[in-house]
């Protein structure tokens, strides 16, 4: 409702023609929470929207949860709305003034997309990290923030113990690094995985 301004959906009939059915319990407390039927019907209604009012309603809803929920547990939604808000390839149509709420929008992306992928590395859920680190990547527009993400991404294939992918991550962190000292730590690291997970390496790094 908040979403749609002055227009009032009438919910009831989209669930009386069984489009959506309403959850016994919500995910947001004190929320009526609904789910499309049938996927196709979602894809369908979320395709029929323009790029440009898709990323609107993005932004809105990622605005509306941040101000509700705005915290670890519903991260990775809100990391995925902003995200979805700010994609660079729509972003021209979608906020062709650009300016302070654009810039907004990107830094609230990168800021969750990097704590849901801090919490998902904590669980080990190391695919998803992943993903959400290189989705970061496109939005940072900060050299040294970038090599942070790099970063990140280096410690999470390093657990996932993927050898080349992690020697990848950390020389892209070091090309970008402006500080001696943390680029010291990342040669040290780049040395100490190379030593202590001999087994992530099929061609040992020089």
């Amino acid at each position: 409702y908040d979403a749609l301004g002055e227009l009032e959906p009438d919910l009831l009939v989209l669930e009386d023609r069984d489009f959506v059915r309403r959850r016994p319990r919500s995910a947001l407390a004190d929320e009526r929470e609904y789910v499309f039927k049938h996927a196709l019907t979602q894809e369908v209604a979320y395709g029929s929207l323009p790029k440009a009012r898709r990323a609107e309603l993005h932004a809105t809803f990622a605005r509306w949860l941040e101000s509700h929920v705005g915290d670890d547990e519903h991260a990775a939604l809100l990391a995925h709305h902003f995200a979805e808000a700010v994609q660079p390839e729509h972003v021209d149509l979608a906020w062709p003034e650009g300016g302070a709420a654009l810039e907004s929008l990107r830094r609230a992306a990168v800021q969750w997309l990097r704590r849901a992928g801090d919490l998902a590395m904590a669980r080990y859920e190391l695919d998803d990290a992943i993903e959400l680190f290189h989705r970061a990547l496109p939005l940072v527009d900060d050299d040294e923030e970038r090599s942070q993400v790099w970063r990140r991404l280096a410690r999470a294939h390093a657990l996932a113990y993927d050898g080349e992918a992690f020697e990848e991550a950390t020389e892209h962190a070091i090309s970008l690094c402006p500080d001696p000292e943390t680029l010291a730590q990342l040669y040290a690291h780049l040395a100490l995985e190379t030593v202590n997970r001999s087994g992530m390496w099929r061609r040992r790094p020089s």
